[in-house]
């Protein structure tokens, strides 16, 4: 019989941010209190959003190199920043997904820190934006289409939404 169990600390995290006092404290006993001091503050990258849930980071370059020699595309440059977005955003809400049919849920948009000397803003496609940051509609077709806000990224919380990423 094995002796010792193992457990993400993403699973603790969520188990302590649904117990109650006694169920808490006993999970700071379990696993030490520092495995609950949570700070989003330190989850300046990919490689710290990967360490905070106890993932591997994946190697793009591999992935990719392998896709090439297997006769398969490489994923873009646009693919392999969302997926590492995604991880950040779940790491940046302790593991939390926003609950689009609960509407009393209070959800953020993400926080974008847009320069005047960076040839980036917010606009849409159908505005001429070809920028960094926009949104995408689909107008004058068959029928329209919008990914306006970026749900998959929504912050839990105010202050998540204006953490700065440095990679």
């Amino acid at each position: 019989m094995k002796t010792t169990l193992e457990i993400k600390r993403l699973n603790a995290i969520n188990a302590f941010n649904k117990a109650d006092e006694n169920g808490k404290k006993l999970l700071k006993d379990l696993f030490g209190s520092n495995t609950f001091n949570l700070n989003y503050k330190d989850i300046k990258s990919y490689e710290d959003a990967c360490a905070f849930l106890g993932k591997e980071p994946v190697d793009f370059e591999e992935l990719n190199d392998t896709l090439e020699n297997n006769g398969f595309e490489p994923l873009p440059e646009h693919e392999i920043a969302y997926e590492k977005l995604e991880i950040i955003a779940k790491a940046l809400n302790f593991g939390w997904c926003p609950n689009w049919a609960d509407f009393d849920e209070c959800k953020y948009y993400p926080w974008f820190d847009i320069k005047k000397e960076t040839p980036a803003g917010v606009g849409s496609a159908n505005n001429g934006a070809a920028l960094g940051v926009s949104v995408l509609n689909s107008n004058n077709v068959a029928s329209n289409s919008n990914a306006n806000y970026g749900g998959a990224l929504t912050p839990k919380c105010f202050v998540a939404a204006k953490v700065k990423i440095l990679k």
